[in-house]
């Protein structure tokens, strides 16, 4: 029988322990705006002049914590990429070459005000972890939006029809009621939506009625999130809601809590 070898391409990398400059480190600070919410650099190692003195990049700290949205960030000789949390500090490993060692960082989309990154170049190994300076999830989170009321006809309905930016902390949809038009099944569906695509949630509540008339499903859609679900910024919040066969009117209730950013 035949061995077959796979040979994979490797390239050469800088991690001398310790460093032969000793070690150093180097801070680099980002501003994110909402016209320009990503950056690119390219930083010539062991130049005195435009680039940086170190001959090599082993770690890298991303501090996040003032941005309340994540972050992405793709470095070094691997183009390695590592997303960081909204108020979180990471530690994460990193490798260079000789020549130009590559920088980016980016937001998924444009924040609302400028936000400010700063990254921090070590020439030398450490320990890898994530240090939430903020945790949102403990900031006061109020309420968003209470109501109920009844939809008579599909479609959307604007819950909260402003554009903003909201991050979700607890949320609450029910379909306590329906109306039957007659006997048997009847049941809607419905969809919460953050603009026009992103889901929150969705719910769906059958029931048999005897006859026409008001007739009880409590059904319920509860979430509480660990870290708060930043929503697609700058959209309304809305309800879509399907009335199905032999359903004539349904009942919602709707709460939601966290924080407009």
């Amino acid at each position: 029988m035949a061995t077959v070898q796979n040979v994979l391409g490797a390239f050469p990398v800088k991690a001398r322990d310790p460093p032969p400059e000793g070690q150093m480190a180097v801070p680099i600070q980002f501003t994110l705006t909402p016209a320009i919410f990503s950056s690119i650099q390219s930083l010539l190692l062991g130049s005195q002049s435009g680039g940086i003195l170190m001959s090599q990049v082993v770690t890298l700290v991303i501090d996040n914590s003032a941005s309340p949205y994540p972050t992405t960030v793709v470095h070094g000789a691997t183009f390695a990429s590592v997303t960081i949390p909204a108020f979180t500090e990471s530690i994460v490993p990193t490798f260079s070459q000789t020549g130009n060692y590559y920088l980016s960082v980016s937001q998924a989309t444009a924040p609302v005000g400028n936000v400010p990154i700063k990254i921090t170049l070590l020439n030398y190994d450490r320990a890898v972890g994530s240090y939430s300076e903020i945790m949102p999830n403990t900031q006061q989170a109020s309420s968003i939006y209470s109501f109920h009321g009844n939809v008579i006809a599909s479609g959307n309905t604007p819950v909260i029809p402003i554009p903003s930016n909201f991050a979700l902390v607890d949320l609450e949809l029910m379909i306590p009621l329906l109306g039957a038009a007659a006997a048997g099944l009847v049941s809607a569906d419905c969809i919460l939506l953050s603009g026009a695509t992103f889901d929150i949630t969705s719910l769906y509540a059958p029931a048999i009625a005897p006859g026409a008339g008001p007739i009880a499903t409590d059904k319920v859609s509860r979430r509480t999130f660990a870290t708060p679900l930043y929503l697609p910024r700058g959209q309304i919040i809305q309800l879509n809601m399907n009335l199905n066969a032999n359903c004539n009117v349904a009942h919602f209730v709707l709460n939601l809590s966290g924080f407009t950013l």
